[in-house]
């Protein structure tokens, strides 16, 4: 008797788990729907120009990769703005992984990254 009782006690342990690795997973996938499957603010195309321009001044060789000043305000600028539209439409990890193209080892780097083209932002008062 208490063998079978340690056996239902084992399967009902076993049932835990799975609920749990289960409620786990629809959370992950949640969040991640909330990042990538929201609805946008723009109009397909507006976002699909965004990106597009964004990955080309991020591209151009006078983009700002090291922390230096070589490329003009007015790049700066429309890296900016095209940076803080598409966080607000796709978020963090889309600009970070798809525009500055650091995701990976590269994240913390890439955070850190989008964290400086923030700051610089802020601080020209581009807003």
């Amino acid at each position: 008797m208490l063998n079978s009782r340690l056996k239902i006690i084992y399967f009902i342990n076993e049932e835990l788990e799975q609920v749990e690795i289960g409620l786990h997973t629809q959370q992950q996938e949640q969040a991640l729907y909330e990042i990538y499957g929201a609805t946008p603010s723009y109009p397909k195309e507006v976002r699909e120009e965004l990106t597009t321009s964004l990955e080309h001044l991020y591209k151009e060789p006078s983009a700002d990769y090291s922390g230096e000043t070589s490329a003009s305000t007015s790049d700066n600028k429309a890296f900016y703005l095209a940076v803080k539209s598409l966080l607000e439409v796709r978020g963090e990890t889309y600009v970070i992984e798809q525009v500055l193209k650091m995701g990976g080892r590269r994240w913390e780097s890439g955070k850190r990254r989008l964290q400086q083209i923030l700051q610089q932002g802020r601080q020209e008062e581009w807003d």
